[in-house]
């Protein structure tokens, strides 16, 4: 009797399905990494205080907002990923994070009100951040 061996796991990553799957695992964490997440946490604080929130209170005011929205929205993902599936969920979740980046940036170009301005950029930070942590997050 002559029994095939099962390839070994190299041999399986190498093949030409392995291949799929390598390339779909890393581009997940090529987006994860350059959606830029790490820049609307980074000028978070500077967003909220352009927004009016009093610089005494600036960075408890803006961690905890984002940190609650944070959490808010893991919930979220959770109660739509069965829904919606994961395909799906991710997609949308990159196209809101783009165009809450988008959003954000013309209204940094468009002559506008401070106080428009501070409710968009709030609005679109938060968006960012729950499409961010619906889908690649």
């Amino acid at each position: 009797e002559d029994v095939e061996d099962p390839p070994s796991a190299w041999g399986a990553l190498c093949s030409r399905k392995g291949f799929k799957y390598v390339v779909v695992a890393i581009g997940l964490a090529m987006a994860q990494q350059l959606t830029g997440i790490n820049a609307i946490m980074f000028y978070g604080p500077k967003i909220f205080g352009t927004a009016g929130v009093s610089p005494d209170n600036l960075l408890l005011v803006t961690m905890a907002a984002i940190g609650t929205w944070n959490l808010v929205s893991v919930f979220i993902s959770f109660a739509l990923v069965d829904r919606l599936g994961r395909k799906p969920l991710m997609i949308g979740a990159l196209t809101a994070m783009a165009v809450s980046t988008l959003v954000s940036g013309i209204s940094y170009v468009v002559e506008m009100d401070q106080s428009a301005r501070s409710g968009i950029l709030i609005a679109m930070t938060m968006l960012f951040i729950g499409g961010f942590e619906t889908g690649p997050g």
